[in-house]
């Protein structure tokens, strides 16, 4: 007896049988394929797409699927790339397209997509993909559709075209593209400093790393976005920038007497000028509590509630 019980004991406490364990994982691949090939519900469907690594089924689902989003879906999962090259070409959804075009390798036919798909969004992504520096300069220079020339701009590396493309380009998206692909400094302040657009301005202030040209920036220029943008990228860069608080002055006015009463009573110019002056004397100043009146502060002070504090003098 004592035999027979350890034999019973010794056939229970055994290691799980592996075959047993890969037909239960192949019989909920079955599943999970036939629920994403058939469900009746698309969110079912769309989840169980989002499980499979099963590439057959997968291909099945973007070909044959009669919901374009589960066809998406699908596509974003495949690897084979004849099964996107059918798809780019055959597919009548857009999105779907563009799902498929966003994994393709072959640089002919992403050509051929950027130049000729009827969709501009399938032809955004595929002039992203593009590595033909000269097929991106001419959609830079000659595409009627700013987005396709945008992206076209966003990739190229020739500094004369860029340059010219951001000075001149009738789409402010794509002139700031271009401006942003530009990593010359030089021709970077040249931007910051001469360009007669505040929104250029703008931006390249935050691609120079010049301290000197962003100083200037800062205390020039007339737009006050364009001076903000400096001075936060001189924080971003480390350096101390004037304090905002006070505009630089390290004092704050804790009041501004109303001078027009004095410039009515005197009634000539130059008596209206001695009494303006006259009445600034009366204003009072505060030390500026976020930089302590020193008119700069370290990229790390905060401009909360500090920036609005004030010390008497």
């Amino acid at each position: 007896m004592a035999v027979s019980h350890s034999r019973k004991k010794t056939r229970g406490s055994g290691k799980p049988n592996n075959r047993h364990a890969a037909r239960d994982e192949n019989d909920c691949r079955a599943v999970l394929s036939e629920l994403a090939l058939n469900g009746a519900d698309r969110h079912a469907r769309i989840e169980y797409v989002r499980k499979l690594d099963d590439q057959e089924v997968l291909v099945n689902i973007a070909l044959l699927d009669k919901d374009w989003v589960v066809r998406e879906m699908a596509i974003a999962r495949i690897n084979d790339q004849n099964v996107l090259r059918l798809v780019v070409d055959k597919e009548p959804n857009e999105w779907v397209r563009c799902a498929a075009a966003k994994r393709l390798d072959d640089q002919a036919l992403l050509s051929r997509i950027a130049l000729g798909d009827p969709s501009s969004y399938v032809r955004v992504v595929a002039v992203k993909r593009l590595d033909n520096q000269v097929l991106l300069a001419n959609l830079a220079k000659h595409e009627t559709l700013w987005d396709v020339r945008e992206a076209a701009v966003s990739h190229l590396k020739d500094l004369g075209l860029l340059t010219e493309i951001a000075r001149s380009d009738r789409n402010r998206y794509v002139a700031m593209a271009a401006l942003v692909a530009i990593e010359d400094q030089k021709t970077l302040a040249r931007f910051g400093t001469d360009d007669p657009r505040p929104h250029m301005r703008k931006r390249a202030a935050s691609r120079i790393s010049d301290p000197s040209v962003l100083a200037e920036m800062h205390e020039r220029d007339p737009e006050p976005s364009v001076r903000s943008a400096a001075m936060g990228q001189l924080a971003r860069l480390g350096y101390a920038v004037p304090c905002s608080a006070c505009d630089g002055t390290g004092r704050i006015a804790l009041n501004s007497p109303d001078t027009s009463p004095l410039r009515t009573a005197t009634g000539r110019q130059h008596d209206a000028a001695a009494a303006n002056q006259a009445a600034s004397n009366l204003v009072s100043f505060a030390e500026c509590g976020r930089c302590g009146g020193e008119g700069n502060v370290p990229n790390n002070v905060p401009v909360g509630r500090a920036a609005t504090e004030r010390t008497s003098l």
